[in-house]
């Protein structure tokens, strides 16, 4: 939690979308999968939201477009 709450102190001290992150992690191991920031006025997309892009970026990097199938661990948003 703490990397999000950094991540999230970045983005509002580079002005690149405000003060917002949010981070995808293992439930069971706590184990980071990835953290994603507001990036709603930098893309110009009203859904690039900071809770909505590590869910993207999840599904990116493990291949999957359901981060709740069966045979993956399961996963919690954190923001």
């Amino acid at each position: 939690m703490a990397a999000v709450i950094e991540f999230s102190r970045r983005n509002f001290h580079r002005n690149t979308g405000g003060p917002f992150a949010a981070g995808i992690f293992e439930r069971d191991s706590g184990r980071v999968v990835v953290i994603g920031v507001n990036r709603v006025m930098s893309f110009q997309c009203s859904s690039a939201h900071a809770e909505v892009m590590p869910i993207s970026l999840a599904q990116k990097l493990l291949g999957v477009y359901d981060l709740g199938a069966p045979g993956l661990p399961a996963y919690q948003l954190w923001w």
